[in-house]
This record gives structure tokens, C-alpha cells and sequence, in this order.
């Protein structure tokens, strides 16, 4: 449960350290393992789970989740930094297929932020994505101006 009284970075540092914390406990690699095919579990079995397990789907139009956030962190490029001149950064990815609703992956170049904003059509209209993608825009500008912002000030604001 979050407080909504947190201030946004706290909650940020916060969620870092969990990650963090998590990637060096292996929890992510633990979790991998489960997935894994199980050798003492007929093929059969194994291929009537993963058929329910897209089925199941259908009920969330073949979406995973609702919305992704991918953060590739700070990356630097020192050789020849000044005569590269980058404009613009995209990700290629598979969303349409069946990944989330909206993605918005982020990295940091050379001490600039990137934002791509990924979408389903029809799934979701341009206009709601414009929307959604502006009031992440404004909200990052919100907690830059306002480092002690609060999460209830910041819903306030949307």
C-alpha cells in the first residue's frame, strides 16, 4: 500500500532499492526457474497449461497488463560525443502482438531523457495516447520544478 501522502522521488528511491534489492537476491532468477518446463511433467501437461494460459487471455483482449514501464537507465557515449548529434531514440518492440496497453520506455543519453510512448491500435486511440502521454510529461515536469511533491498534490493534478 502506498501512502499518498509519499513524496514522489521517496517513492522512486524506494522502488529502486526493492529492484535492486531483488535482482541481487536472484528473486527474478527464482522466479524464471519456476517457469521453466518441469522434466517430471509430461510435454502434454506442459503444452494444456500454456493453451489455458492464452485462452485466458481473451478475456483481457490478448493483453498482459494494462500498462509497462521500461527505464533502460543512464548511458553514456564519450567517444566522439561531440560530433554526434542525436535527435530522437526509438525502441522497436512487439507490443502490438500482446504485449501491454501502453509502454512507455525511458533511457537517459549522454545526460538527456528519451521517453517513447507505445500504444495499441485500435485498442487505444491516438487521442487518449496523446493524452496519457502529455500528462506523463507534465508530471515529470511537476516533480522536477517540486522535488517534495506529494503523490496526493500530484493526482490532484492530473
Amino acid at each position: 500500500m502506498v501512502n499518498s501522502n509519499a513524496i514522489f522521488w521517496d517513492l522512486a528511491r524506494e522502488c529502486k532499492s526493492e529492484i535492486h534489492n531483488a535482482l541481487m537476491n536472484g528473486t527474478h532468477i527464482n522466479l524464471l526457474k519456476k517457469a521453466k518446463l518441469q522434466p517430471d511433467i509430461s510435454l502434454d501437461i506442459q503444452r494444456e497449461k500454456m493453451i489455458k494460459s492464452i485462452l485466458n487471455r481473451e478475456k483481457t483482449m490478448g493483453r498482459n497488463n494494462m500498462f509497462a514501464i521500461s527505464n533502460r537507465g543512464k548511458l553514456k557515449f564519450t567517444h566522439k560525443a561531440n560530433q554526434l548529434k542525436i535527435k530522437a531514440l526509438y525502441f522497436a518492440t512487439g507490443q502490438h502482438i500482446g504485449g501491454d496497453c501502453f509502454w512507455l520506455g525511458i533511457v537517459t543519453l549522454n545526460d538527456q531523457l528519451f521517453c517513447n510512448f507505445l500504444y495499441v491500435e485500435p485498442l487505444i486511440s491516438k487521442k487518449t495516447a496523446e493524452l496519457f502521454a502529455k500528462n506523463v510529461i507534465m508530471l515529470l515536469e511537476k516533480v522536477c520544478i517540486n522535488p517534495n511533491i506529494t503523490l496526493t498534490i500530484l493526482s490532484e493534478l492530473s
